[in-house]
């Protein structure tokens, strides 16, 4: 999973996923004793608490189904190119790519799949994106 965010943010969400997965195991260590413990001290729920856990998978496949991108035979260029360009997690396995980034060359995408992106906004603290249909990896402007 860590070479699903773009670049600039892998960090930032590797970081922001491995809290969130700390906290979660947290809370169950302390929920799992109280769901097989016996009536008088805990819950008794047994097995059932089984059925907690099926709940939150069944949530947690749909989430991953509708927002986590196809990104096989993708470079981290294409990947930071589609994320810049605000393809929605479906279309990326079908989005072509046009050109490869590198420092300074602006790559875009084709006219069909810019019809079908979202528009750009300042998601990243101050960072912003310029509105044009080519991106580059120096086209990121500091507002104030």
């Amino acid at each position: 999973m860590a070479e699903i965010p773009a670049t600039r943010v892998r960090a930032q969400t590797v970081v922001l996923a491995r809290t969130c997965y700390i906290l979660s195991q947290a809370a169950l260590q302390q929920l799992f004793p109280r769901f097989l413990t016996p009536k008088p001290d805990g819950w008794d729920i047994g097995g059932k608490c089984g059925f907690l856990f099926v709940g939150i998978n069944i949530i947690l496949v749909f989430y991953c189904f509708y927002r986590l991108p196809e990104t096989m035979g993708r470079t981290f260029g294409e990947i930071d190119i589609l994320f810049q360009n605000r393809v929605t997690a479906r279309l990326f396995k079908s989005t072509v790519v046009d050109g490869k980034p590198s420092a300074g060359e602006s790559c875009s995408l084709s006219e069909f799949e810019a019809d079908r992106v979202q528009e750009p906004f300042d998601l990243h603290g101050g960072l912003e994106i310029k509105e044009t249909q080519e991106v580059t990896h120096s086209e990121y402007q500091v507002k104030r």
